[in-house]
């Protein structure tokens, strides 16, 4: 049997408490240039609507208790635990993926120590589920996600050379990602096409990007990548999204 446990950044529930249902927006289209709206306390929630998607999580006290005061304090130590910032959400019955939330910081939980039950409420990042294990690449692949996604790109350098260049194809786009300066060997370059930075040797370096260059992102069936300049070899990085 599946565990109802829910956990918090890897932190499990308070293990007095029961989940009693569960429920979230899965409707709508996916956004990957999210916007910031303030959330509670001044903290930003990233969200693809104004009014951002939310899960709302029932609970019961086990073995019908009550509400006493270091149980109030238990559970407000538990969704505290990330400082009401992004974190992961994991649910015991989908094992092995989480989503992106923030959560609200509001209960309907009172001093009155005879409730029996609430909700707490997080807003998603991102309204797709997040498969925990990473995948990573170095040639052709299929991707088996339901929805789109962007990699991240690595590239050892393994001798000299003044370009590097990536094409990309998938049943979305036939594109191609080129980088321009002198490399050495031992260089090591990473790139967010999420966030469109680019590092070498842990240092932000933009200007090398060829102004025709694309940020490839992962599409559903197969998705091709071929060095076809430059001495290096490469990982593409990414974790499956599910709607």
């Amino acid at each position: 049997m599946l565990s109802k446990n829910i956990k918090l950044n890897g932190i499990d529930m308070p293990n007095f408490l029961i989940v009693t249902g569960c429920s979230h927006d899965i409707t709508g289209t996916i956004e990957h240039d999210l916007v910031d709206i303030p959330g509670y306390k001044g903290v930003n929630i990233r969200s693809t609507k104004k009014n951002p998607r939310s899960i709302v999580i029932e609970f019961k006290y086990r073995d019908c208790g009550f509400l006493t005061f270091e149980k109030k304090e238990i559970i407000s130590e538990w969704i505290h635990s990330s400082n009401l910032k992004e974190c992961k959400l994991e649910y015991g019955w989908i094992p092995g993926s989480h989503y992106l939330v923030v959560p609200v910081g509001d209960t309907n939980l009172n001093d009155n120590v005879k409730i029996k039950s609430f909700s707490l409420e997080f807003c998603l990042v991102n309204p797709c589920r997040i498969e925990n294990l990473e995948q990573v690449k170095t040639s052709n692949f299929t991707y088996t996600g339901t929805e789109s996604t962007y990699p991240i790109l690595e590239f050892d350098v393994s001798s000299s050379c003044d370009k590097i260049k990536l094409d990309f194809s998938n049943s979305s786009k036939n594109g191609f990602l080129e980088l321009n300066t002198s490399f050495n060997s031992g260089d090591k370059i990473i790139i967010d096409c999420k966030k469109k930075s680019i590092k070498v040797n842990n240092k932000i370096n933009m200007p090398i990007l060829s102004l025709d260059s694309d940020f490839p992102t992962i599409e559903k069936g197969t998705n091709n990548y071929n060095l076809s300049s430059g001495s290096a070899t490469f990982k593409v990085k990414y974790n499956n999204l599910y709607r």
